[in-house]
This record gives structure tokens, sequence and C-alpha cells, in this order.
């Protein structure tokens, strides 16, 4: 095995680990993933695509599900392949952008150990993926995009078409991600050309028809140009709401991460084709900077920001660091670093160890799980809290008019319970359906001129809530079971975590 070959081997080797590392210490089981598994078995069961909602007690809720061809493969990997599928799938989505990110960036890989450490540190970074929802397997079709736009292949704008397709129906409410990419190289295009005099109407036509082929790709989708509707309402109708939603809300500024962005904007700046606005180099950066600045203002954004730096940014720090070493190691120093026959030995022991590690990392992890444990026991083993609470409810037939924290919406529909809100959002806004009840949920827990029990009483008093399923762990919730307990109100099961209470 020559060089070349051993450092790709001991570079994907070592890219296995950090995926199987990162599913070690990111591994949660997030509500999202719930719904997503109930509405897989609901599609499957059912054999239709949901319209309307199916999970709420609250009458005549629209749902556009418009993750409905992921919520079916997470159903029956997670049926068929129990616990082993929640920890498997999540490696497999953090293996997809490292994979991605090499395969992009193998010709440009002098220093292995350093693009190594450039993965891992944006990596540490991600904070995002907990069990593998959508998000984490639409990017993988971003980044494929990308590529494929900023290349010359003559059949591009028939894969755009196609992936348009896949990415409409795995994640429809990100397709403005895929679409917004000829508009970025459209724009690049016409920078460069204005900077060189040149004709800046010559390549209008060329990003049009990516632009169309992308945007007739996206209409092939159970809600046709509906879907754009998720995408538009979201942006104008929710800041309030999604003021209160996590992944919604501004992203934490980390010191460390802003000088790394910073420094990859200066090798960008400093790399001879962007100089010379060279229309390849001006398109790259110009996507990386517009994906970059989005991820900087929201947390839902960062994941994709941070995959698309990963991907496209690391040729720019491998150059400036030549350059860098050529202007001083290089010119005094005749001698390589590492000799080649050490270098040789360093690279094949460094093989054997990553392979064992990742081996024995993955074997541990993922044999720790039972596969013949189902998704819904696994979570029932994580939070014994709301079983207890579910179990209660089911036995005693307890349905219809329950008020629930927002959080915790996604466990109750996995244990088949009606919700007053869950994490789906969008039934519960004006925008899809005739109904405020989340605006009204995040009112009452923004209470200020009132107590927060009042402005609960206010929201049962409109929804005529017959029980409270409250959670312990939120203020809000925390002073609606004191308020309803002072109103002598029967608590009918109370745990470390939740209280479920009869409303007079």
């Amino acid at each position: 095995m020559d060089n070349s070959k051993r450092k790709q081997v001991f570079v994907f080797l070592a890219i296995l680990l950090i995926a199987v590392i990162g599913g070690i210490l990111g591994y949660r089981l997030d509500g999202d993933v719930m719904w997503h598994f109930k509405t897989g078995e609901y599609i499957v069961t059912n054999r239709i695509i949901p319209h309307t909602d199916v999970f709420s007690w609250q009458q005549g809720l629209n749902w556009m599900c418009h993750e409905w061809l992921y919520d079916i493969v997470l159903f029956l990997f997670y049926s068929n392949f129990g616990e082993t599928a929640v920890k498997g799938l999540l490696i497999i989505a953090l293996l997809v952008p490292l994979f991605i990110s090499y395969q992009h960036n193998k010709k440009y890989i002098k220093y292995p150990v350093l693009y190594l450490v450039y993965l891992t540190f944006i990596m540490a970074f991600w904070n995002n993926s907990y069990c593998a929802r959508p998000g984490e397997f639409s990017i993988g079709i971003l980044l494929i995009e990308s590529i494929l736009l900023l290349s010359d292949y003559k059949h591009r704008n028939i894969l755009s078409f196609l992936l348009a397709i896949l990415m409409v129906n795995i994640h429809g409410g990100s397709i403005a991600e895929l679409l917004v990419l000829p508009l970025l190289l459209l724009i690049s295009d016409i920078i460069s050309d204005l900077a060189l005099d040149k004709d800046v109407f010559k390549n209008i036509q060329t990003h049009v028809i990516s632009f169309m082929c992308i945007f007739a790709g996206s209409l092939i989708n159970p809600y046709g140009i509906r879907i754009y509707k998720y995408t538009i309402d979201n942006f104008m109708k929710s800041g309030y709401i999604n003021s209160h939603i996590q992944e919604w809300m501004p992203t934490t500024f980390v010191v460390l991460m802003a000088v790394f962005v910073v420094g990859m904007l200066l090798c960008m700046g400093a790399d001879e084709k962007f100089k010379k606005f060279d229309k390849k180099a001006i398109r790259t950066v110009i996507i990386i900077c517009a994906f970059t600045c989005e991820g900087m203002t929201i947390k839902r954004m960062y994941f994709p920001a941070s995959c698309v730096l990963m991907v496209f940014g690391y040729q720019y720090l491998e150059k400036y660091l030549d350059r860098l070493l050529s202007l001083t190691w290089n010119k005094y120093f005749k001698k390589p670093l590492i000799p080649k026959k050490l270098y040789k030995l360093i690279t094949e022991i460094g093989i054997v160890f990553t392979g064992c590690l990742t081996l024995t990392c993955t074997v541990l992890y993922l044999g720790a799980s039972d596969i013949h444990k189902s998704f819904i026991e696994t979570v029932d083993a994580k939070y014994p809290e709301m079983k207890e609470i579910s179990d209660y409810m089911k036995e005693n037939k307890i349905d219809g008019k329950i008020y629930n924290m927002y959080g915790d919406g996604g466990t109750l529909i996995l244990h088949d319970i009606k919700t007053f809100v869950d994490p789906r959002c969008d039934p519960f806004m004006e925008g899809f359906s005739d109904t405020t009840s989340l605006y009204d949920y995040c009112v009452a827990s923004d209470a200020k001129k009132t107590t927060k029990y009042e402005a609960f009483k206010e929201m049962s008093e409109k929804y005529d809530f017959k029980y409270a399923l409250t959670n312990k762990s939120y203020p809000t919730d925390r002073e609606v079971i004191k308020g309803l307990k002072d109103d002598d109100c029967e608590v009918l099961v109370e745990n470390d975590k939740y209280a479920l209470i009869k409303i007079k």
C-alpha cells in the first residue's frame, strides 16, 4: 500500500471514529422523533399521508406532514431494529456530511491530521444531533446539490430536479435551502463579471434553468405548491412563537467559534483565485458566507451552516497553511519535518489504532443496546415518570381536553394521548389552522402583568381544559400546580416530574 492509499485509509477510519464518538456523546431521545415515529406508523398503517391533524384533541386543525418520507423510514427502522436503530441511525446521519466533506476535499488534503482536527472542531460545536431527525438527513442533499451546482457536470439540472423531489418529501420545510443556491450563484457571477468588466447577463439563463429545475422538483410532493405556505408562514407569521422554540432562537455566541469563522474568512480572502475574481472561488465563498450568516442568526440554521463550512472551507485553510509553510519552514529547511520512513510507520500505526478504536467504540455503543427492545420501551426506560402518568391515563380512560406543556407533546403522542399543543407547531398556528393555541400558550408562559397561574386560568376558560398535565421542570407549570392545588383541584397522580390534576 503506497503512502497515498495509507493516508486515505487512515482519514476514512478516523472519520468513522469521529461519527461514532459524536453519536455516543450526542445521543439523547429527542421529543420530535417520538411524534415522527407515530406519524410513520400512521402512514404505514392507514396507507395515507395526513393533510389534517390526527394527534391533537382540538378540532378542525390543518397539518402539513412535509416530512412524511422520513417518518416512514424512521418508523420502519425503529420498529424492526429497536433500540439499536435509534443509535445506529444517528451515527449514519453524522457520518453523511463528514463523508461528503472527505470526498470533496481528499484531493486537497496534504495534512491529514489538520483535516481531522478541522472536522472535529466544527463537529464539537454542532450540538444538534440527539436523534436522527429530518435535518440530519436533508443536509446531505443540500451538500450534494451545492457541489453539483459548483461543478460543470452536464446533467446537473436533471440531478437537481431529482434531489429536489427527495428533499421536499424528506424535509419539505427546508426546501428553500435548495432554491436559494442558484440565486446565490447568480449573485456571485454578477459580482465576478462586474469586477472583470464582463457581460453580467451571460450566465443568467444557466442559473434560471437550475432554479426552475429545483422548483419543479419541489412541487412533486403530497401538497404541491402549498408546501411553500409552510416556509412563508413560518417566516412571516411566527416570529413571537419561534422566540419560544429552542431551535428557532438566536444562536448562542461562542468566542472560539467566532474566531474560527473569522480566521476562515481571512483564509478565503487570501486565496489567489478569490483575489482574481475566479467564478468558482467567488461562488464557493458566497455560499459559505450566506449559510454562515444565517447560522449565526438562528440555531435551526447552525447545523447546515457548519456543514457547508466543513465541506467547502477546508481547501482555503490548507492553501493558506501551505503558503505559510513555504514562506517559513520550506524556505529555511531543506529536509521534511517528518522523514518518509517515520511517516510511513506513524501512518500504519495510526491505521491500526484508529481501526481498533473505531470497532471497539461501535461494538460497545451499539452492543449495549437491545435490538429486541422497542422504541417505545426505550423511551419508557428513559422517562419512567411519563410512563407512570400515561399508564394511569390509559387505565382510567382519561382523554379529551388536557393541557400539556409544548415539549411533552411528542411523548404524549407516542403513548396515543391527544395533545393540546406539541412540537409539530404548525397545526396550532393561525397561519395554518383557525386557532391561536400555540400563541396563547406562549403568551401565558410570558405573563408579566398577571401571575402565570392567572394567565393559565384565562387560557383554560378559552379552551375548556378538563385536566392539566404539568411538568415540574418548568417554572410556569410549577406555578400552575401550586395555583390548582390552592384552588382545591384534585391531584390524580403525581411523581417527581409530573402532576396530573383534574380542573374544577
